[in-house]
């Protein structure tokens, strides 16, 4: 998708590990956490991780 836009001039990911939120409320998916970056809080590297590592490669 980046590739496809032609005035793009960076690139940066909007949260890079899980973290700690009070309004997180469901007890089975987050229960505490925001699940939304790229490590767990375990320190476990996402698929999404991945992909945005093979993009900045890419671009070397």
């Amino acid at each position: 998708m980046f590739k496809n836009i032609p005035n793009l001039r960076g690139t940066a990911p909007w949260i890079l590990f899980d973290f700690r939120s009070p309004f997180r409320f469901h007890p089975t998916n987050q229960d505490g956490w925001n699940r939304k970056g790229l490590v767990s809080d375990q320190g476990i590297r996402k698929k999404a991780w991945y992909l945005m590592k093979a993009y900045y490669d890419s671009i070397k």
